[in-house]
């Protein structure tokens, strides 16, 4: 986290997982004012690990919501309605990282991607 946040954590961290024990990691690696979402319920008379005090002190946001099991079908059926362009709209190598930058502050290409490896 430290590298790639350089140390202050991350914004939105969403646990899927369903494991308590990354419940707990969640909240060591929010950043301050971030959101973390869960979608689970651990268990229901399970005191989950987490430290209300270290939320507080961040000003963070502990967020619970539902993602019934009949949901993916319904969002893949939509998605493919949908006419979305793609996030992405340049792939750089990386050789090209700096052509890359200068792209993305022209405007020429919004978002862009600079591939490590192949």
């Amino acid at each position: 986290m430290s590298q790639i946040t350089e140390g202050l954590g991350y914004d939105v961290i969403f646990e899927t997982s369903g494991n308590i024990a990354m419940l707990s990691l969640a909240t060591r690696l929010l950043a301050r004012h971030g959101s973390l979402l869960f979608s689970s319920i651990y268990g229901i008379n399970t005191n989950l690990p987490i430290s209300i005090s270290e939320l507080y002190l961040k000003e963070a946001s502990l967020i619970p919501y539902y993602m019934a099991p009949y949901i993916l079908p319904r969002i893949k059926s939509i998605m493919s309605k949908l006419e979305l362009k793609p996030l992405i709209t340049k792939v750089y190598d990386f050789k090209d990282a700096i052509m890359a930058y200068k792209d993305t502050e022209t405007g020429l290409y919004p978002h862009v991607l600079v591939k490590v490896s192949d």
